[in-house]
């Protein structure tokens, strides 16, 4: 799953978020973010796009 999330650019806080699969990075899908926002009487100036990953670290492996 890849979340998407919308922040607003002067106090960082969450304005709007949805998601998709994970196998769906394309362009298609921020222009129907940005027309979704849009709808919402959100204005978009510019997009920063990345990937983050979440690793849970199980501690050190024990040995025999």
């Amino acid at each position: 799953m890849r979340l998407i999330s919308v922040l607003q650019q002067e106090t960082g806080l969450p304005l709007f978020m949805h998601y998709c699969p994970a196998s769906v990075v394309d362009v298609n899908t921020l222009t129907k973010t940005i027309l979704e926002l849009k709808a919402n009487g959100i204005r978009t100036k510019f997009a920063i796009l990345g990937s983050g990953f979440y690793y849970k670290h199980t501690g050190m492996p024990q040995h025999k």
